[in-house]
């Protein structure tokens, strides 16, 4: 593994190198940032309906309500 900051001789490359470390510090807490975000948004009571719900047939579950009143109301 090498360092990559081992060519460092000057005070100007080292100015540049922490101005690049910095850059890159608040590039990866933006991208965590907005992983936070999507994580919170993803999980949240309604993400979590709007996920599992597409999975449920509400026309499926009305008419099987149709039909069980049906049934109900023929049977008296």
């Amino acid at each position: 593994m090498s360092n990559k900051y081992a060519y460092i001789k000057t005070a100007a490359e080292l100015d540049r190198a922490l101005r690049d470390v910095s850059h890159e510090q608040k590039q990866l807490a933006k991208d965590l940032d907005r992983d936070v975000r999507h994580l919170r948004q993803n999980y949240s009571p309604s993400g979590l309906y709007h996920r599992y719900t597409s999975f449920v047939s509400w026309s499926g579950i009305a008419l099987g309500l149709v039909r069980g009143l049906k049934r109900v109301i023929r049977g008296k």
